[in-house]
């Protein structure tokens, strides 16, 4: 069976696109390990090429060579979806041109390589596209959102739903889409009550970690408690309010390293400067092999994010025997059990994310007796788990393909 998946930017030259961005790419190659025909669409990439077994395609190798053939097939797929189009032409026609430039290659790797799945992971800017070119050919389109897709928080500067192109464009899509996948439950909840979406187009699919070894320890056991937080330093990963609560920690045996880049970088660094904590290192992104190592060396992560989809460092943490102190959202209330493999706390409070830091400072037994019971969640959050959820949908959309229906929006 081949299966198209289409990234977040559909770029190799990005830091969030689908070779770079892991989680996308460990899938793939997954899928191939299990016989999957896998191909990616990229751009900025000269010519097709193999990489761990995924076809990666040329957007530019694609593309029409003469100016008059783009503009032919431009033509002719708004025609086709002409009511869509041109409702998102009258929201945004810098973005329309984008879904229609996206199709020229979309539409020519259905018909070229008989794709039997689309698989959109993030609707833009390939998704809108690969969505509306296996309606015309009756391919079935699943759809793995991540939570950014439903999500409308400006004063996080977090959310598509932020931007009326991309509401538009969401409210166009998912009538349209075979399966919708989603990494946690309130998302399963959002989509069904909020946007109008059956519950059985939906499944809840948490992302997996892969079977890794614990590294080796690189430092000595220390009496001292090193805490670790990674993500990117922005406003929705709230690392802020660590930064407020390690003010309160200074006179304990408390270590703190953050490791991430963003846009707050330089305002956090200037806090930990103002605020004279010389327990607190902030440290730039590494390859993951060293974040690994990093982690291993840790005794226990903090996760103060605002929101999240399914984050994977906190299942690596896990994975790891590392209990986790996080902020207490839903998603980290489907994986954190209190007191079992970590601890929640209110992401607005810095003083009670203090007070659950010094506790666990003074009470390194805990962390000791937590660390199997980490390991067994982890276990439930395995990247094989999600190999076969996806593996399940395909074999079911083959089959509903196979017989009599109406395309995906209806008889799929």
């Amino acid at each position: 069976m081949k299966v198209l998946f289409l990234g977040i930017s559909a770029s190799i030259k990005g830091p969030r696109d689908g070779i770079t961005y892991p989680f996308i790419a460990k899938e793939m190659r997954a899928l191939v390990e299990r016989g999957f025909d896998v191909l990616f669409l990229c751009r900025h990439l000269p010519a097709h090429r193999e990489i761990d077994g995924v076809t990666y395609l040329s957007m530019d190798q694609l593309l029409e060579r003469h100016k008059w053939q783009r503009v032919c097939r431009a033509v002719v797929f708004f025609v086709k979806h002409f009511r869509a189009l041109r409702t998102l032409a009258q929201c945004d026609l810098t973005r329309t041109f984008t879904v229609i430039a996206a199709e020229r290659c979309i539409g020519k790797i259905i018909d070229e390589f008989g794709v039997d799945i689309v698989h959109t992971h993030f609707l833009w800017p390939t998704g809108e596209a690969g969505i509306l070119c296996s309606q015309e050919r009756a391919v079935p389109v699943v759809a793995t959102l991540r939570g950014a897709e439903l999500v409308n928080r400006p004063d996080l500067n977090y959310g598509s739903l932020r931007n009326p192109f991309f509401r538009l464009a969401t409210e166009l899509s998912f009538p349209l889409i075979s399966r919708f996948t989603v990494p946690n439950h309130q998302l399963s909840d959002r989509l069904t009550e909020e946007f109008g979406v059956l519950e059985e187009r939906v499944m809840y699919l948490p992302n997996g970690v892969e079977k890794f070894e614990v590294p080796d320890l690189q430092n000595p056991p220390s009496e001292r408690i090193r805490f670790i937080a990674v993500g990117r330093l922005t406003e929705l990963k709230n690392i802020g309010v660590l930064i407020e609560a390690a003010r309160s920690c200074v006179k304990h045996d408390i270590d703190i390293v953050i490791v991430g880049e963003g846009n707050l970088k330089d305002e956090l660094h200037d806090s930990i400067n103002r605020y004279g904590l010389k327990n607190v290192v902030l440290h730039p992104e590494v390859s993951k092999e060293e974040l690994y190592n990093m982690m291993a060396n840790a005794d226990c992560l903090i996760h103060p994010s605002f929101l999240e989809g399914m984050p994977n460092v906190v299942l690596e943490s896990l994975a790891m025997g590392r209990p986790c102190l996080v902020s207490d959202i839903p998603v980290h209330r489907e994986i954190i059990n209190e007191g079992v493999n970590g601890w929640l706390f209110d992401p607005t409070q810095a003083d009670e994310l203090s007070e659950r830091m010094i506790k666990v400072a003074t009470d390194r037994g805990a962390l000791d007796r937590m660390s199997e019971q980490c390991r067994n969640t982890a276990r439930h959050f395995t990247l094989d788990r999600k190999i076969d959820g996806y593996a399940m949908l395909y074999a079911e959309l083959g089959e509903l393909r196979s017989g009599p229906h109406n395309g995906p929006a209806s008889g799929i």
